[in-house]
């Protein structure tokens, strides 16, 4: 039998927290220090990368909807989170390159916003192009990662054998294994889990 494994995103508890407050400058200094402090742990280097991303994400979201913005908040600037994103991201290519956890996350969060990148090469359909060259890498290197063969069908837009694999991952985890920050939420969601657990979170 196979031994089957699945990339993750391990958070501290704190962030859920942070996130609940919506102190996302707060959370963005947390796992951007935790992983200066560490900077070869791979755990901190994608906890630290997805949560950036994410803030990215939020901040592109209240530029475009700004009613949908809590008053009181006050967002991060995004050139200082691309800076510290670019930062987490470049260490990851030099040194995280033959990791699937890496390729899998990484290569999803370049291909779907390259714009969040292009500020270190300023090439958009480079940035593209190497976040789907990084989803297809990831299984290369841990076929039996589900997650990396989940990742690897996206890039292919087979979206049959796509469902198939998120099946299998929501089969082996539950949501509560999988963790409730916002941005394992989203994850959760990318990866359909919401289809196996629809009643798993509350849409933030």
């Amino acid at each position: 039998m196979i031994f089957l494994e699945i990339s993750r995103i391990s958070f501290d508890p704190i962030i859920a927290k942070f996130e609940s407050r919506e102190e996302w400058s707060a959370a963005a200094r947390f796992v951007y220090d935790k992983w200066i402090h560490d900077p070869t742990n791979l755990c901190a280097l994608v906890a630290a990368g997805t949560q950036m991303w994410y803030t990215l994400l939020i901040i592109d979201e209240a530029k475009s909807n700004p009613f949908l913005q809590t008053p009181s908040v006050e967002l991060p600037r995004s050139d200082d989170i691309m800076v510290w994103l670019m930062e987490v991201t470049q260490y990851g290519l030099d040194h995280f390159s033959a990791c699937a956890c890496f390729n899998a996350f990484f290569g999803y969060m370049i291909k779907v916003m390259p714009y969040f990148f292009i500020n270190y090469h300023g090439d958009y359909n480079g940035w593209y192009d190497k976040g789907i060259e990084m989803m297809k890498s990831a299984y290369q290197l841990a076929p039996q990662d589900l997650l990396a063969k989940a990742m690897y069908y996206e890039a292919m837009e087979d979206d049959t054998e796509y469902q198939n694999v998120c099946g299998q991952i929501w089969r082996a985890l539950t949501p509560g294994e999988w963790g409730n920050s916002l941005v394992q939420q989203y994850f959760f969601r990318i990866l359909n889990g919401d289809q196996f657990y629809p009643d798993a979170y509350e849409l933030p």
